[in-house]
């Protein structure tokens, strides 16, 4: 039988900061949670996260007190990391053009965990989590900006290309085919993108 989370008086994480056990604790309960939304999606059990994080249910309940936020906490992990990996491509001290080299890469990586991408994104959806207008949605898109603009100025992304023409591509990657079906829709998609 599912525990129940904790009373409403017990102390939540806003309360205070983390001390570096708690912190721990989060990241392991938070890398519990994104493994098992990719196996289950939606209906991620929340006592099986905390056994695989080593971790109480009540543990679990202080940091995360609902389903919800526990998969929106994950969802702003993911953001993050695409954010940065974009970011890193501009932070190299190099021309427009490798920045659109490191775009072509990013879209294959994309490509590559697209199945993972898929199941995160519609458990998300399923629980009512609209990341769009969130600071980690925002960094993610400024990020994408910046590196299709240092793309165009160099010539090797196609005028007129906006970070919301590729979130429109990528909703209609085919993650539930086969990989060289995947890599053969991103060749014949890349080049509405990027001069060839």
């Amino acid at each position: 039988m599912p525990t129940s989370p904790p009373a409403p008086d017990e102390p939540g994480p806003a309360s205070r900061p983390l001390r570096a056990d708690a912190l721990r604790n989060r990241k392991r309960i938070l890398e519990a949670a994104r493994a098992q939304i990719m196996e289950r999606g939606s209906e991620l059990s929340m006592d099986d996260i905390a056994r695989s994080a080593r971790v109480a249910v009540g543990t679990l309940y202080r940091h995360f007190p609902t389903k919800t936020d526990l998969v929106a906490a994950t969802l702003d992990v993911y953001l993050i990391e695409v954010a940065e990996a974009m970011e890193n491509v501009l932070a190299q001290p190099v021309s427009g053009k490798l920045a659109a080299a490191g775009f072509r890469d990013l879209w294959f990586g994309f490509l590559e965990s697209t199945s993972d991408q898929f199941v995160f994104k519609e458990a998300a959806q399923q629980l009512g989590i609209d990341p769009h207008g969130s600071e980690n949605q925002k960094r993610t898109t400024a990020a994408l900006t910046a590196l299709l603009v240092a793309g165009q100025e160099s010539g090797q992304i196609r005028p007129g290309i906006v970070a919301d023409d590729i979130y429109l591509l990528m909703s209609t990657m085919p993650a539930g085919r086969p990989a060289p079906e995947r890599h053969r829709w991103a060749e014949l998609v890349l080049p509405a993108i990027m001069r060839t």
